[in-house]
């Protein structure tokens, strides 16, 4: 063997050597034994936690909500984690237990606060803002800007029980508060509060809102009317003329260019019955110049009006909605808007 042969073999043995001393190193100062080295903690147990959660997401009323809310913040301080500890030979159980809320766990905790909470119609703002306070306590993040609770829209429903002449109306009815729903949706960048298919008890009488639209300038109360609108949804061409007996005529063309003429109920009971509604609802903070407008707006944007009556209410074709809102005097600030959002809040029933 030759000296270079021998120099490499004893360079081999050292780095072998040192290999060795090293691996025995980790495995004499590790914290978990070799078995279990992949497994730095794992989870003993959460049943309880997801029991809760499907029975929150299942049924959520103010009394499943304050027995959540209890068992979140008082109870329940997370899963159950086995973290390793230093390992000893002759200890049978070389873990120490804890509690934490794990990131699955704070997740599905603001889905539930988002999704299931945050729209319920049953549980009042005070509830959700406390239940969302207690979230961000126990470390859940994304949830530090207070939702618009105030402005969920309700659904547009067709009752499969109506016959078909009733539920081809409904359906055309449906199309036109669309359309103007379509119009509002980008209102609501410039702060316009805005809030669809409204359902309101006050005193015991119901009231159902097509658009509710609050600003700074004051209070607006749509009705939508899809005259001259077809079974498929395309405008039709038409004249609405409102007489001065009362009486509401509209004429539409024919495919053969024929006009017909077709009576159509007088909406200004349904109309004042809407503004009275809202100023005892209001009540008191009328004193604080609340500008209320209740307004008909016409989904057809090929409808023409010949108004022979005054009204105490405006009539609003869609392509002039947006312009109809806009052209106002600033009357009510940003605290103000809150108390009548909150106040409309409290009287909601959907």
């Amino acid at each position: 063997m030759t000296t270079v042969q021998w120099y490499f073999l004893c360079a081999a043995v050292i780095v072998i050597g040192v290999i060795i001393e090293f691996i025995r190193y980790l495995v004499n100062h590790s914290r978990v034994p070799r078995k279990f080295r992949r497994k730095k903690f794992k989870f003993v147990d959460n049943s309880s936690f997801l029991q809760m959660k499907k029975h929150i997401s299942s049924k959520c009323t103010p009394e499943t909500l304050k027995e959540f809310s209890d068992f979140i913040f008082r109870k329940y301080h997370g899963s159950m984690i086995i973290y390793a500890d230093d390992f000893d030979p002759e200890n049978p159980d070389p873990y120490k237990q804890n509690t934490v809320y794990t990131h699955r766990e704070l997740s599905d905790l603001k889905g539930i606060f988002l999704h299931v909470i945050a729209k319920s119609k049953y549980i009042s703002v005070i509830q959700k803002e406390e239940f969302r306070r207690g979230l961000i306590n126990i470390g859940v993040t994304g949830i530090d800007e207070r939702p618009n609770y105030e402005l969920r829209d309700g659904k547009l429903k067709m009752d499969k029980s109506l016959n078909n002449d009733e539920f081809k109306r409904k359906k055309v009815g449906n199309d036109g508060e669309q359309k103007i729903r379509d119009i509002l949706e980008p209102m609501k960048k410039k702060n316009y509060k805005i809030i669809n298919g409204l359902k309101l008890i006050n005193k015991g009488e119901r009231i159902e809102i097509d658009h509710l639209v609050i600003s700074h300038s004051g209070v607006y109360v749509f009705e939508t009317k899809a005259f001259g609108i077809s079974e498929d949804g395309k405008n039709q061409v038409c004249r609405l003329e409102i007489k001065k007996d009362g009486e509401w005529l509209l004429h539409k063309k024919t495919k053969k260019n024929f006009w017909y003429n077709r009576g159509i109920s007088n909406p200004s009971d349904q109309m004042i019955r809407q503004k009275k509604f809202f100023n005892d609802l209001f009540g008191e903070m009328r004193n604080k110049r609340i500008n209320l407008k209740c307004a008909l707006v016409l989904a057809n944007s090929e409808i023409t009006v010949d108004q022979k009556e005054q009204l105490p209410f405006d009539i609003v074709k869609v392509s002039d909605l947006e312009e109809y809102l806009q052209n106002r005097d600033y009357t009510m600030s940003d605290d103000h808007i809150k108390l009548i959002l909150m106040r409309i809040d409290n009287h909601r029933i959907n």
